[in-house]
């Protein structure tokens, strides 16, 4: 098969039109992400993003088709809250927290079931900041 040379051209075109678009524009921002270990969510837990203390904590030990309440204390104005595990997305299950009073945000969540009858769990809170990921244990 026959190379037509507008095909070669157009491809080097976009090429090179790729590569200094590279060069020129400014690099996206790093997110700022964090990793914290929390065994008991029903205790308060400390953790640092982007240069900023935060503290999280659950009304009650977390366990599977329960609601709880999850407060955020910290300088973030937005948070997001997603629970998976660790090689098992848990479908969706977004929770949105509320401002609920000087840096505070909160949400009632209830954690899915999971058919394994596994406890750990990842907290994925995606804030004004940056993302934190926080493991902790649920009860049965």
């Amino acid at each position: 098969m026959r190379w037509k040379p507008w095909i070669i051209g157009t491809a080097a075109a976009v090429l090179i039109s790729a590569e200094l678009a590279h060069q020129l524009l400014p690099p996206d921002q790093a997110v700022a992400q964090a990793k914290v270990s929390c065994p008991d969510l029903s205790q308060s837990c400390q953790f640092e993003l982007a240069g900023q203390t935060f503290r999280l904590q659950a009304a009650s030990p977390p366990s599977g088709l329960r609601p709880f309440e999850l407060t955020l204390t910290g300088p973030s104005q937005q948070a997001r809250a997603h629970f998976s595990m660790i090689g098992m997305e848990m479908g969706p299950n977004g929770y949105q927290l509320r401002a609920a009073g000087s840096q505070q945000l909160k949400a009632s969540v209830i954690l899915p079931v999971c058919s394994q009858r596994r406890l750990d769990w990842l907290l994925t809170l995606e804030l004004d900041q940056g993302r934190v990921d926080v493991t902790f244990t649920a009860q049965r």
